[in-house]
């Protein structure tokens, strides 16, 4: 049983009130001590001693709760015929902010250690440098200022500041001027300098293609007058023609930038050609071939046709001929520079679209 805190007090007094020391426990005690209790020093008016310890950076009953832990224990006060008087708590916390120290003093060494370990202000969290953010803008110069916008995505987030774009509720570090297209970011230096070399990198113009179609329909004639020769013998190694004549061709110089639309109006003898497609690569592989990639790569025909007889209000119309429009083919495909590439063939009387492309200087 610990012993109430006034006996304590009595307890330290003790020494005072009566000065005789205490004898050694005889050995014939030594069995009746380890009866009472497994966890009792045997400590002497003249071995113990009272040690105060004021913690300043921690609680004192967090402080005492560790050292019971570690160090707390049973003192046992002999008299002087070696017999046990009173047990009492080597710690105990008086006025909750105290700590009082009844012990040996190897003991309270110990235990006044590890105070001075565990009883430290704590580590204060390193505050970040205030960041300076300074104010830049960016004028596109070949992208479209969305375009630009979506490529800084990785480069936005939000920052600290009253007085940066907001996107909701959050400062963010770009946005996007619509009546003018300018980009305005605010961020650090060090952010504002890589994404200006990110965009001098992107914000470039386009290459430009030269491209060429060639609307040929096959003949007997072993001579296809004013055709590269190239063209033919390819021509030749695919459909059971000899020759073949020029019914319209087309050139244009473009950009082969992703997503550009290009089309092409082909006029022949008494009919049209339209061919319309959209660039959605251009690349150039470590040899140095270039390839250019289309989608949606479709050809019109538009041609003057008899009316048909039994078309009564043509007839009456006084029309006895008029405009037909047909689509050949659409496809998509990849073409490397250079190359006479046959697109498609249709018909009975066949239409061969063939196209080619170089990169302009």
């Amino acid at each position: 049983m610990r012993t109430p805190l006034f006996a304590l007090f009595s307890l330290t007094l003790l020494p005072f009130l009566n000065p005789t020391p205490a004898m050694q426990n005889p050995s014939g005690s030594t069995s009746h001590l380890a009866a009472t209790s497994t966890d009792v020093d045997l400590v002497t008016r003249d071995q113990a001693q009272v040690f105060y310890y004021t913690p300043l950076y921690t609680d004192a009953y967090e402080l005492h709760e560790v050292a019971n832990t570690l160090y707390g224990n049973d003192i046992a006060t002999l008299d002087g015929d070696g017999e046990i008087i009173d047990f009492t708590t080597n710690m105990l916390v008086i006025g909750g902010s105290r700590i009082l120290i009844y012990d040996s003093r190897e003991h309270a060494d110990q235990i006044l250690k590890l105070f001075a370990d565990l009883d430290k202000p704590l580590k204060q969290p390193e505050t970040e440098p205030k960041v300076e953010l300074r104010a830049d803008h960016y004028k596109p110069r070949y992208l479209t200022a969305f375009d630009v916008l979506d490529a800084l995505g990785p480069f936005i987030h939000a920052v600290d500041s009253p007085n940066g774009p907001t996107v909701g509720n959050d400062v963010l570090n770009v946005r996007m001027l619509n009546q003018s297209g300018i980009i305005m970011m605010l961020d650090t230096q060090a952010h504002l300098n890589e994404m200006r070399a990110f965009l001098d990198q992107i914000d470039q113009p386009a290459p430009q293609v030269q491209l060429t179609c060639y609307v040929l329909r096959g003949t007997d004639q072993p001579v296809s007058n004013n055709l590269p020769k190239e063209l033919t013998s390819n021509l030749s190694s695919l459909v059971p023609f000899t020759g073949f004549e020029l019914a319209s061709m087309g050139t244009v110089r473009t950009s082969a930038g992703s997503g550009n639309s290009v089309s092409i109006e082909m006029q022949g003898k008494d009919e049209q050609f339209t061919l319309d497609t959209r660039i959605t690569a251009f690349d150039t592989a470590k040899s140095g071939a270039e390839v250019l990639t289309m989608s949606s790569c479709k050809v019109m025909h538009s041609y003057i046709d008899f009316v048909d007889p039994t078309d009564v209000n043509a007839r009456a119309a006084g029309k006895t001929t008029q405009t037909r429009t047909r689509q050949l083919f659409s496809t998509n495909a990849s073409i490397n520079g250079g190359e006479y590439a046959v697109m498609g063939a249709t018909g009975t009387d066949p239409i061969f679209v063939v196209l080619r492309f170089s990169a302009a200087k």
